[in-house]
């Protein structure tokens, strides 16, 4: 089986990047956007900056000091990206992010006021490998996986508390229960972790590769592989519960809605997207999506909205009956984030259309593109 996809093509450019840098390469050809949602606006991580919007317009958010305006980013120079990951915010106010800078070997982890973009702690030089994920914030101890294997606790000062490391690259997000982490890998392997003590609980061997967070509800695990296989796992000792292989690949989480599961699928030049049934993993459906689907669909009590490759918005209810599509001149390869009544996808590489905000008809409200510095 071959999987064609941008997805990969990108993650294996990260991989030759890493392993033939020198001078000033950058991965910023390669990035795919990140975003996060939080109160009016929604951050966005694309290229070398973390951009904050305002939802009710598309606006970027400025500040003003005399008589000189300028764009609030991270890092307001512009340097220490790419950042791929989404960005996530703790308790006290902090935004974190990981970069995916190659050029001095640093790997920094950045946390910044997410109000003003000024920078609180950078973490550098310790991780062998760069960020290309987002962080987890348990209680008081912030979570960050790297692609050197490691699962890096800090406390909010920036401080390391405890490290677990797997056998190979982390490149999902972790999750958690509340009381036990769970990671994926790019060894085959999803880990149960101990947030106090970092040790491991369990780990289970999968049948390939995997780049996408687990989905824990109620006790059960749902994840899949770059192998084309969906599993369900008992979340307390990795026991496989069910098992179903499909001919492709899956690159992105698993939605849990009700008693269904929803994802994208990835065959060679096209995609699907499917739900199943949860108790079991039989299909309740699946719908051609014309083009490769590299990311998890929106799900929304109402309807499904997913992207693909080829750059089509499309919106399913939930049995799969189209409700409206939408096409964009660029490709898409992130996941589309609900903010409200807005429904916000992420082109790739697109400086003058960097977000594009639909309502829940399909109806355009705003794209953003950078104010020029």
């Amino acid at each position: 089986m071959r999987i064609k996809t941008i997805f990969l093509i990108s993650v294996i450019l990260v991989l030759g990047s890493l392993l033939t840098a020198c001078g000033n390469q950058s991965l910023a050809s390669t990035d795919w956007p990140g975003m996060t949602v939080k109160d009016d606006r929604v951050y966005l991580s694309a290229g070398t900056y973390v951009y904050a919007i305002n939802l009710a317009n598309g606006q970027e958010l400025t500040l003003t000091q005399g008589s000189e305006t300028t764009p609030v980013r991270f890092p307001a120079d512009g340097r220490g990206g790419p950042f791929y990951g989404d960005p996530a915010f703790t308790s006290d106010g902090q935004m974190i992010i990981g970069s995916a800078n190659i050029n001095d070997r640093k790997h920094p982890l950045f946390s910044a006021n997410a109000e003003d973009f000024t920078t609180n702690w950078t973490f550098e030089d310790q991780a062998k490998d760069i960020w290309l994920a987002g962080a987890l914030i348990l209680d008081d101890t912030i979570y960050m996986p790297n692609s050197d294997g490691g699962l890096y606790a800090f406390d909010m000062n920036g401080n390391i508390k405890g490290k677990f490391v797997a056998e190979h690259a982390l490149w999902s997000n972790p999750v958690t229960d509340g009381e036990t982490i769970y990671v994926a890998s790019m060894d085959h392997h999803v880990y149960a972790v101990n947030p106090v003590n970092m040790n491991q609980i369990w780990k289970t061997e999968l049948d390939a590769s995997i780049t996408a967070s687990p989905t824990v509800v109620d006790g059960t695990m749902y994840i899949a592989t770059i192998g084309g296989t969906v599993y369900a796992l008992d979340a307390a000792t990795g026991q496989i519960i069910w098992q179903n292989n499909f001919e492709g690949g899956v690159s992105d989480h698993i939605v849990a809605a009700g008693d269904r599961l929803y994802f994208g699928l990835l065959y060679q030049d096209t995609g699907a997207i499917y739900a199943l049934n949860a108790e079991d993993g039989s299909v309740v459906w699946s719908y051609d999506a014309g083009g490769a689907v590299t990311a998890s669909p929106l799900v929304t009590d109402e309807m499904l909205v997913f992207v693909t490759e080829t750059g089509t918005v499309r919106a399913l209810d939930l049995d799969a009956k189209p409700l409206w599509m939408q096409t964009i001149d660029a490709k898409l390869y992130s996941t589309p984030v609900a903010a409200g009544d807005l429904i916000l996808v992420a082109p790739m590489g697109k400086q003058d259309m960097m977000l594009v905000a639909y309502d829940t008809t399909g109806a355009l409200k705003w794209i953003f593109a950078p104010v020029k510095k």
